[in-house]
């Protein structure tokens, strides 16, 4: 067990190093400064490298046995060749980019294993993989709504993959998963180097869909080991604000139009919050929402803890974004609720001396 806890680390330490150095170059080497070009884009790095690290985890890791499926070459295959499919078809047109997203997500789907239910056989299998289908899609396409602020991208990958690393350290999730896990946050920290405020290096459309297909596909791998609601929960903060954000803009006011800038992020950044304060802020969220997944892993049902992080990141998001208002005290808070129950009771006694 030594040897291969030893193993895992030189991988991830590799491919830390190995992306560092390829981000350097291309941060620092004016003939690399093209992001139109598609080998400058900083994805490339992202998904060669963390491709390369579970090739050499698949064939270098002694055998554990404490998977409920097995992991092939194959699975790794359809999460980088659907990453650099969704990424080309991003570079050409948004259009054709949904096409190739849609199409690599059915594969990935139809590969999946025949005992593997998302929704624990309470749908039949046909309805069970099509929502399977529509959930990775969502997610992936609504990822690029995290390019809007500066080290906002990696803070949100980072912690649902500190999570899975977790659940693979309490049993939760095989070695294996972890291992993988530490590959993608070692990349996304080496990445993270170079976007913090004020970034240096960005990632554009094209760029965040790839990733978020590489991010996303090795979810789906967690999800059939039976951690679909602890990721799901790591991942809550993302998906609320993405989710508030296009409920904005199916209200077709002209204002609320561009889901980027209808996310509570890029409106807290507006009021005038830092980028790495805000990041900050989601970090401290992301935590809480760390332990939650955990205890999630062995709780006796899948939706109190999940419910209790919807809730907590409702709040934390609400006072994120009025960051400007004063905080109250619990005899403020009475004394503005008595003066309402007050002034509410005035009106109605107004109104009733009125109609007499």
């Amino acid at each position: 067990m030594d040897t291969t806890f030893l193993l895992i680390f030189a991988i991830v330490v590799s491919c830390f190093f190995l992306s560092y150095i390829w981000y350097a170059i291309l941060n620092k080497n004016p003939a690399f400064a093209d992001e139109q070009k598609v080998y400058n884009n900083p994805v490339v790095p992202f998904i060669t490298t963390s491709t390369i690290g579970f090739v050499g985890l698949y064939w270098f890791l002694p055998p554990q046995y404490d998977q409920l499926f097995d992991i092939s070459l194959t699975n790794i295959g359809l999460i980088f060749g659907g990453s650099l499919l969704t990424f080309l078809g991003f570079c050409r047109s948004q259009i054709m980019g949904i096409i190739l997203l849609t199409v690599s997500a059915l594969i990935l789907t139809i590969f999946l294993p025949q005992g593997f239910l998302l929704f624990n056989g309470t749908l039949p299998l046909i309805v069970d993989r099509l929502l399977t289908l529509a959930i990775f899609c969502s997610f992936v396409f609504c990822y690029q709504y995290l390019n809007g602020l500066d080290g906002l991208l990696p803070t949100q990958t980072s912690f649902p993959l500190i999570g899975a690393i977790i659940l693979s350290f309490i049993g939760a999730l095989p070695i294996l998963f972890g291992g993988m896990s530490g590959i993608l946050l070692a990349i996304t920290l080496s990445f993270a180097i170079y976007n913090w405020y004020p970034s240096q290096l960005r990632l554009n459309t094209a760029g965040c869909q790839a990733l978020a297909f590489f991010i996303t596909g090795f979810y789906l791998l967690c999800a059939q080991e039976g951690c679909a609601t602890p990721i799901l929960i790591f991942s809550i903060s993302y998906i609320i604000d993405t989710g508030l954000a296009l409920i904005k803009k199916l209200s077709l006011k002209d204002q609320y139009q561009n889901i980027q800038a209808n996310t509570i992020t890029y409106q807290t950044n507006v009021s005038g919050l830092e980028p790495s304060l805000i990041c900050e802020n989601i970090a401290k969220l992301n935590c809480i929402l760390l332990i939650f997944g955990c205890f999630q892993a062995y709780s006796p049902n899948n939706y109190s803890l999940l419910v209790l992080g919807i809730i907590l990141s409702l709040w934390f998001l609400h006072h994120l974004l009025n960051w400007q208002t004063p905080e109250q005290s619990f005899s403020e808070i009475n004394k503005e609720v008595f003066n309402d129950l007050k002034n509410n009771l005035n009106s109605i006694k107004r109104q009733n001396k009125k109609d007499e």
